[in-house]
């Protein structure tokens, strides 16, 4: 007679409530190589997929900036003026907020806000990004993906010297 014992084993990943900023940190990391292997390969996918790619990218670059300063000891004037003297970094917060202010009910702005945007994706497939303020006094265009790599290094260097790790 044998006799053989089977395991079987479970596992479950939870959440927490309030998203931390190192899952922030994380999902920009994927979506980073997400869209570098977008670039690499050219899939054929639709314009909408690559659109939410890079808007999801972007928008993850400010959403890194809430989740730091409601978590951790940094203040929300330091990681904001981080933010908005930081010109990449300023495109990004300008594209989290287009939608916003396109939407909400008009309130007074302090400042000369930033608007940003997929302007298109070209037929080489690099996605092309356009901002202005509204003065107008300010205005550009850049690569995604080159703006998205300058946004990690920008964000990396920031929580490095402030010792957020």
């Amino acid at each position: 007679m044998v006799i053989t014992a089977a395991l079987t084993a479970t596992g479950s990943v939870g959440h927490l409530k309030q998203r931390t900023w190192q899952t922030t940190w994380h999902d920009i990391d994927h979506q980073l190589a997400e869209l570098e292997a977008y670039y690499v390969a050219r899939p054929a996918v639709s314009n909408g997929s690559v659109r939410l790619m890079v808007e999801h990218l972007l928008e993850s670059f400010r959403e890194l900036g809430d989740r730091l300063w409601r978590t951790t000891d940094l203040s929300e004037s330091a990681v904001k003026t981080f933010v908005h003297g930081n010109p990449d970094l300023e495109v990004c917060d300008g594209f989290a907020h287009a939608s916003k202010r396109n939407f909400r009910r008009k309130r007074r702005v302090s400042h000369d806000p930033l608007t940003a945007w997929i302007e298109r994706e070209s037929t080489d497939g690099a996605v092309v990004i356009r901002w202005e303020n509204q003065s107008g006094t300010v205005t550009g265009t850049d690569d995604a993906l080159a703006l998205a790599r300058r946004c990690v290094a920008a964000w990396r260097s920031y929580l490095t010297h402030h010792g957020v790790t």
